[in-house]
């Protein structure tokens, strides 16, 4: 169902002892806290990051803007999101609005990628892939590495894990 953090500790919380100090009570425990804290009105959690250009950039760098950290990779939804993203950030970004990337991914693996991949590539939607992997090269936001220097701060912090979708 959809229940709130709040009722989904309170259930938590009418489990035995024994199974909230288990290692698998403990990680829901951990799980339940981190979605209390991202909900609404909650004060972002700080980050600090080094994007593939090598700049550091924190939650500070973003403030008074609302902010888009996108987690990419060359997973089939990031293929068909990836131009949306763009859209959203060619009509929005300024004073006000601002995307971070986040992804697995560096440089020269999306170099890699749009080397061997043939010309007529596309995936079930009938998404030309080059194209795509093309415009993940040359984001016009930062992206930053999922493990390079304090990047794990930003996954942990606002629990980014998996892909978009399948």
């Amino acid at each position: 169902d959809n229940a709130s953090p709040d009722t989904v500790l309170n259930r938590f919380e009418k489990l035995t002892p024994a199974v909230q100090s288990s290692y698998y009570g403990q990680q829901l425990r951990k799980r339940i806290e981190l979605i209390r804290s991202l909900q609404p009105g909650q004060p972002a959690p700080d980050f600090t990051v080094t994007t593939f250009d090598g700049e550091e950039m924190s939650l500070k760098d973003f403030s008074g803007k609302l902010l888009l950290i996108y987690h990419w990779s060359f997973c089939p939804g990031s293929i068909q999101l990836s131009p949306q993203i763009g859209e959203i950030y060619k009509t929005y970004a300024g004073d006000q609005f601002a995307v971070l990337g986040i992804t697995p991914l560096n440089r020269e693996m999306i170099r890699e990628a749009i080397d061997e991949t043939a010309d007529n590539e596309k995936i079930f939607d009938g998404t030309l892939v080059k194209p795509v992997y093309e415009v993940m090269l040359n984001h016009p936001w930062p992206d930053a590495h999922r493990t390079t220097g304090n990047n794990k701060q930003l996954i942990r912090n606002y629990g980014i894990g998996g892909y978009p979708y399948w």
